[in-house]
C-alpha cells in the first residue's frame, strides 16, 4: 500500500531550522553588543583615569612653572647683586687706589730725588723728576720694582742740567709704568 503523507513536514523542518538560525543570530548579536559595551565601558574608565592623571600633571606643571619663575627671578636678582657688588668693589679700589699709590711712591722716593710731575691715565703712570745723580734714579727704580703696586717700569729718558749759579748738575728723568689692578 502506498502511503502519502499530506502533512508538510519538510516545510515545518525548514521553518524550525530558520527560527533556530534567527534565534542564534539574535543571540550572537546580543553577545557581540554586550562585549562591545564592556569594552566601551572599560575604555571610558581608562579615559577618566587618564583625565584625572592629566589634571594632576597640569596642576603640577603650573606649580613647577611658578617655582621656575621664582628661581629665574632669584637668579636675575643674584646676578644684579653680584654686578652691584663688583661695581662697589671697583669704586672702593678706585677710592683707595690713588691714596695707596701716592703712599707707596712717597715711601720709596730716595732723599736726593724730587718728583716734579705725576700723571695717571687709566692704569699707566708717568713720573717726572730730578735727582742729584744717576745712582739715585737707579735706586728709585729698584724700589718701585719691589712695590706690589707697579709693574713694567721703563726709564724713558734722562737728561742733565747744570744750574748756572751753583755749578750743581741735576738729572731730569721720565719713568713710565703700569699700575697693577
Amino acid at each position: 500500500m502506498i502511503r502519502i503523507n499530506l502533512l508538510p513536514v519538510k516545510k515545518s523542518k525548514k521553518k524550525r531550522k530558520g527560527q533556530r538560525q534567527l534565534t542564534l543570530l539574535i543571540t550572537f548579536i546580543i553577545i557581540v553588543m554586550a562585549a562591545l559595551y564592556v569594552v566601551y565601558d572599560m575604555q571610558e574608565e581608562l579615559n577618566q583615569e587618564i583625565a584625572v592623571k592629566l589634571k594632576v600633571v597640569r596642576e603640577e606643571i603650573v606649580k613647577y612653572d611658578k617655582i621656575i619663575g621664582d628661581a629665574n627671578t632669584f637668579t636675575k636678582k643674584k646676578k644684579e647683586s653680584e654686578r652691584k657688588l663688583k661695581i662697589i668693589d671697583e669704586l672702593r679700589l678706585k677710592k683707595i687706589g690713588p691714596v695707596r699709590m701716592l703712599d707707596e711712591i712717597s715711601n720709596r722716593v730716595p732723599k736726593k730725588i724730587w718728583l716734579t710731575q705725576l700723571t695717571q691715565e687709566q692704569n699707566f703712570l708717568t713720573l717726572k723728576g730730578m735727582a742729584l745723580d744717576n745712582k739715585e734714579i737707579s735706586l728709585f727704580m729698584q724700589e718701585l720694582e719691589k712695590s706690589f703696586i707697579f709693574k713694567n717700569l721703563h726709564l724713558k729718558s734722562i737728561s742733565t742740567k747744570q744750574e748756572n749759579k751753583t755749578e750743581v748738575i741735576t738729572y731730569s728723568f721720565l719713568i713710565e709704568c703700569e699700575i697693577k689692578a
